[in-house]
C-alpha cells in the first residue's frame, strides 16, 4: 500500500532538501504536530501539484472520525483533521503520522501533476537539481484532467 502527500512546488523543494515531511499543529496549545497522508494520488493532488508517493510508513494510524473513543483519546488529532479540512478525505479516515517523516529518496516516487507539460518539465528540472535524482519523477497531464473531472 502506498501513502501519498500532496504539496506545493515551494514545499517540495524544502522537503527534498531536508528529506523530511514535517507535521503541522492545528493550534498553539497542542503539544504535537501531525502529517496527514492520502490513500490515493488524486486525493493528495487536492493539496498541491507535487505528490510524494511513499511505501508504507511505520507508526501511522488511520483516524476514524466515527469512533467516539478514538475522538476522546486523540483530541489533538480531531482538531488537526478539522482545522486542515481533512474530514473529507476518502471514507473520512485520513492516515495520520505524529510529528514528522524522514525518508530515503530510494523509496519514493514524486508525481508532478499539471495541465501543461512545458511547466511540468521546468518544475521537474528544479526538483531534480535539489534532489540530485532523475529517476524518481513522473509527470502527468492526464492525471490532471482526471483530477479536474473529480473536483
Amino acid at each position: 500500500m502506498y501513502l501519498y502527500y500532496g504539496t506545493t512546488v515551494e514545499n517540495a523543494i524544502s522537503i527534498l532538501k531536508e528529506r523530511l515531511v514535517t507535521g503541522k499543529k492545528a493550534s498553539r496549545k497542542h503539544c504535537n504536530r501531525y502529517v496527514a497522508f492520502s490513500k490515493t494520488l488524486l486525493e493528495a493532488r487536492k493539496h498541491g501539484e507535487i505528490v510524494f508517493q511513499f511505501e508504507k510508513i511505520e507508526k501511522t494510524f488511520v483516524f476514524n472520525s466515527e469512533n467516539n473513543e478514538g475522538r476522546k483519546n486523540h483530541q489533538e488529532v480531531v482538531e488537526f483533521v478539522s482545522f486542515n479540512g481533512l474530514a473529507t478525505i476518502i471514507d473520512n479516515n485520513p492516515i495520520i503520522l505524529k510529528n514528522k517523516h524522514r525518508f530515503d529518496q530510494e523509496g519514493i516516487t514524486i508525481h508532478l501533476i499539471g495541465e501543461n507539460m512545458k511547466d511540468l518539465n521546468k518544475i521537474k528540472k528544479t526538483l531534480e537539481e535539489v534532489s540530485g535524482k532523475q529517476d524518481i519523477f513522473k509527470k502527468s497531464v492526464k492525471l490532471h484532467k482526471e483530477f479536474i473531472k473529480e473536483s
